[in-house]
């Protein structure tokens, strides 16, 4: 013979289940899911933008690459000389005459003798690294503001006057 089961502990069981219809719904009331808003804010998503630049001094046997980089209000520019030992092959003499007003030594000296900069040095190879830092140490050098602009687009465009070939990559 089967035994009956209880009023009481049926009823309880049906409350028990009828929980899980109930609650949800009132904690989702009671207690809101706070909601993360992507409005693409600076400070949430910095914007970055590079700007890497190349020359070539044929006459010294100097390549040159200067990459800046801008992320939000902040950039820094990083200048590498590195001595070749000949020419590249798919080397084209540039638009811009390859006589210019500086050359690769002249510049690396002008570097050199300013105060704070940051430099690496090899065999082959110098690099210094420009940042507001260093434009506020030397306030009174109005041609190192040349070297790094306030500006991607103005970046650009002082250094391709000075003969250099550039890219602008964004994210």
């Amino acid at each position: 013979m089967k035994k009956e089961k209880s009023p009481v502990l049926v009823i309880l069981c049906i409350v028990f289940l009828s929980l899980f219809i109930i609650l949800p719904p009132t904690f989702r009331a009671i207690i809101p899911r706070t909601i993360v808003e992507d409005n693409n804010d600076s400070s949430s998503n910095p914007k970055l933008v590079i700007i890497n630049c190349n020359k070539i001094y044929p006459n010294e046997l100097y390549q040159v690459n200067s990459k800046t980089k801008f992320v939000n209000n902040t950039s820094t520019n990083i200048i590498t000389y590195q001595k070749l030992e000949t020419l590249p092959d798919n080397y084209v003499s540039s638009t811009v005459s390859d006589v210019d007003e500086t050359n690769a030594t002249t510049e690396i000296a002008y570097f050199k003798n300013l105060v704070e900069i940051k430099m690496e040095e090899n065999e082959n190879m110098v690099r210094f690294t420009i940042d507001n830092n260093l434009i506020n140490n030397n306030q009174t050098d109005t041609t190192l503001v040349n070297y790094l602009a306030a500006s991607p687009d103005m970046q650009k465009t002082n250094y391709e006057n000075l003969g250099y070939t550039c890219n602008k990559m964004e994210s």
